[in-house]
């Protein structure tokens, strides 16, 4: 029984860095895009 609660519980921990590590690269790609926009649009070319 304690075995089974700790490879849930370790699980769980998994389950949310894997979670937090999935959104930081997502706002990490969608402020970048933004980022070339905006200094596309303030440099001319």
């Amino acid at each position: 029984m304690p075995t089974a609660v700790s490879c849930s519980l370790l699980a769980g921990i998994c389950a949310v860095i894997e979670f937090h590590h999935m959104f930081d690269y997502s706002f990490l790609k969608w402020s970048h895009k933004w980022l070339l926009a905006a200094v596309s649009f303030f440099l001319p070319s």
